[in-house]
């Protein structure tokens, strides 16, 4: 099942600057073997 993760500015820059994105994404899709993993960001 994919997922679909949805955060303002603020979640970014928080997920950035504990995680990075990248990394944080690469986690997520390693959780249940391998699915895949969406963004939307709200610019608001």
């Amino acid at each position: 099942m994919c997922r679909l993760l949805l955060m303002n500015k603020q979640g970014e820059k928080e997920v950035e600057k504990i995680y990075g994105l990248d990394r944080y994404l690469k986690y997520l899709e390693n959780q249940l073997g391998g699915h895949g993993n969406r963004i939307c960001f709200n610019e608001k």
